[in-house]
């Protein structure tokens, strides 16, 4: 399991610094990535206190990772892994390999929206077709 760990971060670390995606600068991918994990904490009804003790780290280093200001360290991306109880591919999720333009907001719309029941998603639609037409 660690050596799967170790190689999806490795990747994870080097797509974040090295591949080229479209209008992301390296600031946007801290705070996709925080966002993410942030997401996960909150559907375990966690506080930034209790669920920085779980992963071992200091409160204030959660909180940087989550506001996208720093990436977690592989012995953080260890533990999140372990106690989001969550595949570590998850976090490469939000990066499209196809070179597609993405803006970061649009990504975060569509993660709010994978929550959300159908009827919820057709009211939005439904609103945000108001919103176009104008």
């Amino acid at each position: 399991m660690c050596k799967h760990l170790i190689i999806v971060f490795i990747l994870l670390i080097f797509i974040l610094n090295n591949f080229t995606i479209e209008n992301m600068d390296e600031n946007s991918k801290k705070t996709i990535l925080g966002n993410l994990i942030k997401k996960e904490r909150k559907k375990l009804k966690l506080s930034q206190d209790k669920f920085s003790e779980l992963i071992g780290i200091d409160p204030t280093n959660l909180s940087k990772i989550e506001r996208g200001i720093s990436f977690p360290s592989f012995a953080t991306f260890c533990s999140l892994i372990e106690v989001l109880k969550i595949e570590p591919n998850y976090f490469l999720g939000f990066i499209n390999f196809e070179k597609v333009e993405k803006n970061p907001k649009d990504l975060e719309l569509l993660e709010n929206l994978k929550t959300l029941p159908d009827d919820a998603k057709d009211k939005i639609n439904e609103l945000i077709l108001i919103l176009k037409t104008k």
